[in-house]
């Protein structure tokens, strides 16, 4: 009794390692640990991180056959959510009534939909929700944010808010969690209305919204692209309740605004109201939030005005952080560098590498305390990649992510695409379709009215006769937003299709003879990312 209240403690405290230690003590003090030894201990791991080693004290339990409870479970599947192993989950579920004879009850049937949540496993984490029910168990608050936290993480909005009416069908009570969660999906899929309305069934409920609920609601019309909408519920919020997310939530509702050419006269002037706001309340802006608002401000006065911005705020980042300076910072030999200019390090990036693998070869596996990247190029996809010369937070980080934030850096990419005629060499043109991107592990990318605005300029370079269907024309794309695989999906949704790209151009190429698959990889390569000359 003794030893177990000393391994609660460590338990409360994530002590895991003295947890562990007690344990091994009490064994050779002669004592025989109980099931509530091991149970604390388990606990004590999940707590501190230790996923394996709660696993394995489960595994010993049944070893030296101690009674595993409904407790031990519950304690493992957390452990399995830390790993990730959801089916792990589901077979100590399945266990404890096949060989225990035990009946999981609340706690453990929402520990397995968390593990299912973090593993995206929406269709599960739905199944043992509706399982409760046929097993008539209680489901409450946390039973249904389990399983609106999974089809919100795998982007299925739609099936997290069907959640949300049967839990307030139900009946469990929904708390401020769970509505932020509802309307965290609304954010995803943009639906303000929704939005608005859950905030209003807030309020009946007598809930007081947080600084999540605000966020998510502005974050919703900034999505939506109703950036008037997000503006009124930003001031009603009191100066107390905003955060840096509140402001760069905002600021994103003006950016998107300016890419669709809306009010650019409004725009700037509540950019500059906003950053006065900042500034009044003693926080320093980011470079996301800083550059968005120096962009919506130059979008109407002109790019150098924004630049003129940047180059001011970089004083009042410097008295943070005083140097830009990268000549200690050690690149791998294997790895090609570009160029090196204060503050900043230009890798040219081989195609079939992600980003993080290039910046573990060049800088190591701490990579992530050295330097940091604002702006991602597709596995797929060659080219210059510019890195911070500072972590996250830094002030070379920050200055290079206001410029990308304020569209000051322009990006020019080749590419060879396959198709129609699409127009003589020297014309130039542009695809503007809203592009909506779908997924957690493997993204994909599909143009949607529900998406967001997304535009690529292009000029063509150079044409090749390829056959009586199409031709060859290597392309110079320059992408004026940047979605994710947005060249790609444009030039596939004009029936130009890129080389070697497996994904958006291999259904195309079964209509009609095709040189995609010849190209042993994606014909796109970024050779130029920078400030306008």
């Amino acid at each position: 009794f003794c030893y177990n209240s000393a391994i609660s403690a460590c338990a409360r405290s994530a002590q895991w390692h003295l947890s562990i230690s007690l344990l091994d003590e009490l064994t050779s003090a002669e004592l025989v640990p109980t099931d509530t030894n091991y149970n604390s201990a388990i606990s004590a791991c999940v707590k501190g991180g230790q996923w394996g080693q709660a696993l394995s004290l489960l595994q010993e339990m049944m070893q030296i056959r101690l009674p595993c409870t409904a407790s031990s479970y519950s304690a493992a599947m957390g452990a399995c959510e830390g790993a990730s192993q959801w089916q792990s989950a589901l077979e100590f579920l399945e266990t404890m009534v096949a060989k225990e004879q035990l009946q999981p009850d609340t706690i453990s049937w929402t520990a397995a939909m968390s593990t299912c949540s973090k593993a995206t496993q929406w269709e599960a984490s739905l199944l043992l929700l509706a399982e409760m029910q046929n097993l008539r168990l209680s489901r409450d608050e946390y039973s249904f944010n389990a399983a609106m936290s999974a089809c919100e993480k795998s982007s299925r909005w739609d099936m997290a808010f069907s959640v949300f009416e049967t839990m307030m069908d139900s009946k469990a009570s929904p708390g401020l969690i769970t509505y932020n969660t509802a309307i965290g999906s609304c954010k995803r899929s943009g639906e303000w209305e929704r939005a608005l309305l859950l905030w209003q069934h807030i309020a009946a409920s007598a809930l007081v919204p947080d600084v999540i609920t605000y966020n998510c609601i502005i974050g919703t019309c900034q999505v939506a692209s109703q950036w008037e909408k997000a503006l009124h519920v930003f001031n009603l919020m009191n100066n107390q309740e905003k955060d840096g997310s509140t402001f760069t939530e905002l600021a994103l509702a003006f950016e998107r605004a300016k890419e669709r050419n809306l009010c650019h006269r409004r725009l700037w002037r509540f950019s500059l109201e906003l950053l006065s706001q900042v500034r009044h309340l003693h926080m320093v802006p980011d470079g996301t939030l800083f550059g968005s608002l120096a962009g919506a401000v130059g979008a109407a006065r002109g790019k150098e005005v924004a630049m003129s911005m940047l180059r001011e705020q970089l004083s009042w980042w410097r008295e943070m952080d005083e140097g830009m300076d990268d000549d200690n910072l050690v690149v791998a030999a294997e790895v090609d560098v570009v160029e090196r200019r204060p503050g900043v390090v230009v890798l040219n990036k081989p195609a079939g590498l992600s980003i993080e693998t290039l910046l573990q070869q060049a800088f190591g596996s701490t990579w992530a305390r050295k330097v940091q990247t604002v702006s991602r190029l597709d596995y797929p996809t060659s080219g210059v990649v510019p890195v911070a010369a500072g972590p996250d937070g830094s002030l070379a980080c920050q200055w290079l992510q206001a410029q990308f934030s304020a569209k000051l850096v322009q990006k020019e990419y080749l590419c060879l695409a396959e198709g129609p005629f699409l127009g003589e060499v020297g014309e130039v043109g542009r695809i503007t379709k809203p592009l909506r991107t779908t997924g957690v592990d493997s993204l994909r990318t599909e143009v949607s009215d529900m998406g967001r605005f997304a535009s690529t300029g292009y000029k063509i370079l150079k044409r090749f006769k390829a056959s009586n269907h199409g031709e060859l024309k290597l392309v110079l794309a320059m992408p004026e937003t940047g979605r994710t695989h947005q060249i790609r999906v444009h030039f596939a949704s004009i029936q130009q299709p890129l080389l070697g790209d497996e994904t958006y151009g291999a259904k195309l190429a079964l209509t009609t003879p095709s040189f995609y698959k010849r190209c042993p990889r994606l014909f796109l390569h970024c050779r130029r990312r920078g400030r306008e000359e």
